[in-house]
């Protein structure tokens, strides 16, 4: 599918893998599964983003594995991001790996917090070409969308800017 998409200058293609890292079984229950094309798929890619905790299963739980996957997949695609809730994000970029903290939030409703972080990373690295800035403003707004229930915990840009100047 990826190959369909006709790449143009400014463009960035994206991809967030989870529904490529879970099946359905006959009864309908989804259960975590490998994702065995990921290496023809990275390279199609300029950007991953998912979940540390979405390769858990398949590192038996262990965070240092998952790291070691993170960092495998990383050779393959331009940028990838791993968020980590409460623990912040890593950004794989060129072989180097750099990690930002969360920002600091009251959780009332985690959920969607990957995905508002994916767009605002998204958003943020189209217009300004910076993935680090991209990682911390993409923190930020997530770390808002935590706190209050559904949508109305996605900021508005001046309350990320006013919060990212005070951290």
């Amino acid at each position: 599918m990826i190959t369909h998409f006709p790449r143009r200058p400014g463009m960035i293609l994206a991809a967030t893998p989870q529904g490529w890292l879970r099946r359905w079984d006959a009864d309908g229950r989804v259960w975590p599964t490998p994702w065995q094309e990921a290496e023809k798929i990275l390279p199609a890619l300029d950007v991953l983003i998912l979940s540390h905790d979405d390769l858990l299963p398949f590192a038996a739980g262990d965070r240092n594995e998952a790291d070691r996957l993170l960092a495998h997949w990383s050779m393959f695609v331009p940028l990838l991001v791993a968020t980590d809730g409460r623990h912040g994000a890593t950004l794989f970029q060129h072989g180097q790996t750099r990690r930002f903290p969360a920002y600091s939030a009251r959780e009332v409703d985690p959920t969607g917090a990957g995905d508002v972080f994916a767009a605002a990373f998204l958003t943020h690295l189209y217009r300004h070409h910076d993935p680090a800035q991209a990682v911390d403003f993409a923190n930020c707004v997530a770390a808002f969308s935590i706190e209050q229930t559904g949508i109305s915990g996605i900021p508005t840009l001046s309350q990320v800017e006013q919060r990212r100047r005070i951290s």
